[in-house]
């Protein structure tokens, strides 16, 4: 299943937007790293949902202006992209970057919102100043980003001799984005962990079980601080499980989206079975 792209004004920005699939909304919010590498995991989520996947202004082909240049920013951007689209009850999804867009935007209105999924969010600080809860990239080289990244470090590996001067350019418009969203404060909104609380639609928490990026613990201590948050670790996968063990994060969200509103102690989650799988 190829996607269809379009591009639509949103805010008064230009936006690439890509669509896979039909059923209920599901709205992604890319990592750092763009969307290039998430086509397994989006084609397979648009088997069971309307996958709606823009890149984020200033990523991709999407524009940015100069005084467009926090997640705050973002945040509302996505709250009017929904609002234009006429979506309702959607499922929220973020990974990374992503996910700290979808935090922002649930303790901010959840009016469109049915349901969200975090996938290895960043976005909160827990720790002091000393013990960073969140591992600085800007310090590594890019073959220590992806050994952090990735479980099976191949997964994560641009092939730049191959790539095309377009590829190189988002690849290169992406980490300019970056840095102008989460340079600093480092990756997180000092005052996230004040606000979760208002987080009030079903949420579930999945993190790849060797994330060197950002730590299990870490994870665990998101969920903890939303109300009724479920938390699902998939072995075998660092900061991007979605894309090193697809299948499992698709049944994961697809179980989680049947079961929502159930008591969140009890849902069947296919994951589950595949916490300690090894293949």
């Amino acid at each position: 299943m190829q996607p269809s792209i379009e591009l639509t004004t949103v805010a008064g920005l230009q936006t690439e937007v890509r669509r896979w699939g039909k059923g209920p909304p599901l709205l992604y919010l890319h990592p750092a790293d763009g969307l290039a590498k998430e086509g397994e995991f989006l084609t397979a989520l648009g088997q069971h949902f309307q996958v709606i996947a823009p890149s984020h202004p200033g990523f991709g082909n999407s524009l940015r202006q100069d005084d467009f240049k926090t997640v705050e920013d973002l945040a509302y951007f996505y709250l009017d992209f929904m609002a234009q689209e006429k979506l309702e009850g959607v499922i929220l999804a973020g990974s990374s970057f992503g996910g700290w867009i979808a935090l922002e935007i649930a303790i901010r209105s959840s009016a469109r919102l049915a349901q969200m999924v975090l996938i290895d969010t960043v976005g909160v600080r827990f720790s002091d100043r000393e013990k960073p809860d969140i591992t600085d990239v800007y310090m590594l080289s890019d073959a220590e980003i992806i050994e952090h990244s990735y479980f099976d470090v191949a997964r994560g590996k641009l092939d730049i001799a191959n790539a095309t001067d377009e590829e190189l350019l988002i690849v290169s418009r992406n980490r300019v984005a970056l840095c102008q969203y989460a340079w600093s404060p480092y990756m997180h909104n000092p005052r996230m962990k004040r606000w979760l609380h208002r987080v009030d639609v079903p949420t579930l928490v999945l993190w790849g079980g060797q994330d060197r990026i950002v730590s299990t613990d870490y994870g665990q201590r998101i969920a903890d601080e939303i109300t009724g948050a479920r938390f699902v670790r998939i072995e075998d996968a660092g900061h991007y499980p979605h894309i090193e063990k697809p299948k499992q994060t698709v049944e994961s969200i697809v179980a989680f989206s049947k079961n929502a509103g159930s008591d969140s102690s009890s849902l069947p989650l296919a994951s589950e079975k595949l916490v300690t799988a090894q293949a």
